[in-house]
């Protein structure tokens, strides 16, 4: 299903010849995802604004537009991770009126990094409804987040290079086109890393002829090649032999193409390595659970380990209980723009291994946005044993951070929750730690509150 989508994806981008690229791109793909709303955005160096380059709304281009980050779930994106909540998004950010205004109910966003591995900008799917396909979406999401955000970098940096070359040669897929007597003319930098041959040994070669594995028959071919002059297109499982001579499956997919001007015809083939398929899965299954900065768990492993706990016997019959510890470092972004983000980014690491250090069994420590923690209790915790490991972790965080000879000093507002008796479900008892934590920034700041 995803090589099919991938595919569907890339072939519509290989008609667009003269488009900007990027609305292309979101009208391609908000085809095989049926998003009601789509858009690349910007962010300013400070996390603070939003600024869409490409908007999608339906199956049209539309207006671009500029937005505040704050109480969004793109907030959460620029912590660099997967962000995506499948219904109810308004009951989780109140304050997001553009939520409100678009009547969105389910959402799902990835951040877009630039050579440096900074935040630039971020990649959103809004939906009015529940999303059925969110796992194809975000792996979709996964898939091409590098080659928006190396096209991203690409107009900041006005390369002044051919649009459609640019394209496959950004692609992680391998792509060839031929000529109509199926002469090589052009291979993109993917598919000749996939096979090994240099590129001199590839133009002007013919695919059969370079890559036939001796496995699949001649009639397995003759089928493929009746089926792209029949349709127009093939698509379908293949074995292919590297220069090396060791054999690799990959998912092909051929379109056949007419220039108009010209009338010449040409063979456009993507192919998608299998083991690099495998390899991108396993990177969207870390990305997925994984914050990248600090390396700990992040919201979305959080989240799932609460369902689970939550639904447990122990847990409903009241003979277990869980508590959630939330860390909310306190005037952070003040402190970010200040200070400069490589220094703040050092904070979140250091704030992390602090927590860490103070944490034994049954406990785990996940970061759910930019500059919040959530320690997750399991076992039989309650409210005095968590306020107890709360003022080790508040007094610890309140030492200076010693970072390129500067002496830094940071605070938190922490939030004590605990299940079942604040909230029997994840949406409710992470609401309600988030208000404990909330209510001590109300109060000054630097202390610790139950809700």
């Amino acid at each position: 299903m995803l090589e099919k989508q991938v595919t569907e994806i890339l072939t519509s981008l290989s008609s667009r010849d003269g488009e900007d690229f990027i609305s292309s791109f979101l009208l391609s793909v908000a085809r095989v995802i049926r998003s009601d709303h789509l858009f690349v955005a910007s962010v300013d160096r400070g996390l603070t604004q939003a600024h869409s380059i490409a908007y999608i709304e339906g199956d049209h281009v539309a207006e671009n537009f500029t937005y505040e980050l704050e109480n969004t779930p793109c907030a959460d994106i620029t912590a660099n991770e997967v962000c995506y909540y499948n219904g109810n998004i308004q009951e989780q950010y109140p304050d997001d009126l553009l939520l409100v205004a678009m009547e969105i109910a389910s959402y799902i966003g990835i951040p877009l990094t630039n050579s440096d591995g900074k935040v630039q900008g971020i990649l959103v799917a809004l939906y009015k409804s529940r999303i059925e396909n969110l796992e194809s979406v975000r792996s979709i999401f996964e898939l091409f987040s590098s080659m928006i955000s190396s096209e991203m970098e690409r107009k900041l940096q006005k390369l002044k290079v051919d649009l459609n070359q640019s394209i496959f040669n950004a692609l992680d897929e391998g792509v060839i086109i031929t000529n109509a007597q199926r002469r090589i003319l052009y291979a993109n930098p993917s598919f000749l890393h996939s096979c090994g041959f240099p590129k001199e040994e590839v133009i002007g070669n013919e695919p059969g002829a370079l890559l036939h594995s001796s496995t699949q028959s001649e009639n397995f071919y003759q089928d493929m090649w009746q089926e792209v002059q029949e349709k127009g297109h093939w698509s379908g499982e293949i074995l292919n032999r590297r220069k090396s001579g060791k054999l690799y499956s990959g998912w092909l997919k051929i379109n056949k193409t007419r220039d108009e001007a010209t009338g010449n015809t040409y063979y456009i083939g993507i192919y998608l390595d299998m083991q690099e398929i495998l390899i991108a899965k396993k990177q969207i299954e870390k990305r997925e659970n994984f914050d990248i900065l600090t390396g700990i768990a992040n919201r979305h492993w959080l989240a799932k380990e609460l369902e689970k706990l939550l639904q447990s016997p122990e847990i409903e019959s009241g003979h277990q209980s869980l508590g959630l510890i939330d860390v909310n470092l306190d005037n952070f972004r003040d402190l970010n723009a200040k200070q400069g983000y490589e220094v703040g980014d050092q904070i979140l690491i250091n704030t992390a291994q602090i927590i860490d250090n103070q944490l034994g069994e049954n406990q785990f420590l996940t970061r759910v946005s930019g500059d919040e923690f959530i320690v997750l209790v399991t076992g039989t915790p309650t409210i005095d044993s968590l306020k107890t490991l709360a003022e080790k972790l508040l007094e610890d965080i309140r030492q200076p951070f010693q970072i390129d000879e500067k002496s830094i000093e940071v605070t938190a507002s922490i939030g004590i929750a605990i299940a079942p008796e604040n909230g029997k479900d994840v949406t409710n008892i992470l609401a309600a730690v988030d208000r404990a934590s909330r209510k001590a920034k109300k109060l000054g700041k630097n202390q610790i509150e139950t809700i």
